[in-house]
């Protein structure tokens, strides 16, 4: 895919709201705040990422009649193939944040992600990837290093 494996992840997980059962949603944080003020700022998150894909959808919307005109080009239009599947990535996602914000969630505090924020907050690179491991037995993730630590 031609996203950033961290942004990439992030959309997936979005897309995967629209396959989702049920209407409650755990939610995993540190528990370093308060489940108010985590509400609020998922919420703002969401509408945060809402709005920066109906940006990215209205820009890639301009762009696809100019990739067209590359059907003129010998060879495979790669810029309105390239095109058309952010499109469909970014489509996928904002229907997957629309259908997240109408769930209902659950806010869990774990300890591994309260160790992180500590690693991270006193900068101690070495834990980083004792942590790292934790969490990707946990929590059943691939290659979490390349999405939380660069």
């Amino acid at each position: 895919m031609l996203l950033p494996r961290r942004i990439l992840v992030q959309e997936q997980a979005f897309e995967q709201i629209l396959r989702s059962e049920g209407k409650k949603l755990d939610i995993l944080y540190s528990g370093s705040c308060d489940e108010k003020r985590v509400r609020t700022r998922f919420f703002f998150f969401l509408q945060r990422q809402k709005t920066k894909h109906l940006l990215f959808l209205i820009g890639e919307a301009i762009l696809l009649p100019i990739s067209g005109l590359a059907a003129l080009l010998p060879g495979p239009n790669v810029f309105f193939g390239v095109l058309a599947l952010l499109m469909i990535t970014h489509w996928q996602a904002l229907r997957g944040i629309n259908q997240l914000s109408k769930k209902d969630y659950v806010f869990i505090p774990t300890q591994l992600l309260k160790e992180w924020e500590q690693a991270i907050l006193t900068k101690t690179e070495k834990a980083y990837s004792r942590i790292l491991k934790k969490m990707a037995e946990e929590y059943h993730m691939d290659n979490i290093q390349k999405i939380l630590w660069k």
